[in-house]
C-alpha cells in the first residue's frame, strides 16, 4: 500500500489513463451465508455489514488541500458535516451541481486538472463485533 505522501506525490488525478486503483475485477454479486437455510429464504446474510448511512463529509478546494493526518486512526472529523451515502454532495448544500452538455465551466487543458479542483472526504467509523471476525487473508480495503 502507499503512503499518503506517495499518492500526493503521483498526480493520477492529471493521468487521464488511471480510471481506478484498489478495485476488483468485476464479478457477479456474491453473498455469504451462515447456513444453507438462510441462503435458501435468501435473508439479509449477517456476514455483511451494509455503508449506507450517515458519513462524516468535507470539501476541499482541491486535493492538495487534505492534510496527511486523514490516514490516522485518530483523525478528529467532529467540525465535518454529515452526510448521506450514498448520496451526492452538490444535492445537500456543498457546492453547485455541474452539468453540461457544451462546454466545461473551467478550462479544459488535460492532463493538467485547475488549481480549483473541488474534492470531498468522507469518513466513517465502522464497528465489526468479536462474533463476526473471521481472520482475512488480505487487507480489507474500502
Amino acid at each position: 500500500m502507499r503512503t499518503f505522501a506517495q499518492v500526493m506525490a503521483a498526480r493520477e488525478w492529471e493521468n487521464q489513463h488511471v480510471v481506478q486503483r484498489n478495485v476488483l475485477t468485476a464479478h457477479a454479486p456474491l453473498h455469504a451465508y451462515s447456513s444453507i437455510e438462510q441462503a435458501r429464504v435468501g435473508d439479509a446474510s449477517d456476514n455483511q455489514t451494509s455503508l449506507n448511512g450517515q458519513w462524516q463529509f468535507t470539501l476541499l478546494t482541491a486535493p492538495e488541500a487534505m492534510s496527511e493526518a486523514f490516514t490516522e486512526p485518530d483523525f478528529e472529523d467532529s467540525d465535518w458535516h454529515s452526510l448521506p451515502v450514498p448520496s451526492n454532495w452538490q444535492l445537500h448544500g456543498f457546492d453547485k451541481p455541474i452539468y453540461t452538455n457544451v462546454k466545461y465551466p473551467f478550462v479544459d487543458n488535460p492532463p493538467y486538472v485547475p488549481e480549483q479542483n473541488q474534492q470531498g472526504c468522507i469518513v466513517r467509523v465502522l464497528i465489526i463485533h468479536h462474533e463476526k471476525t473471521r481472520p482475512l487473508t488480505s487487507p480489507l480495503m474500502v
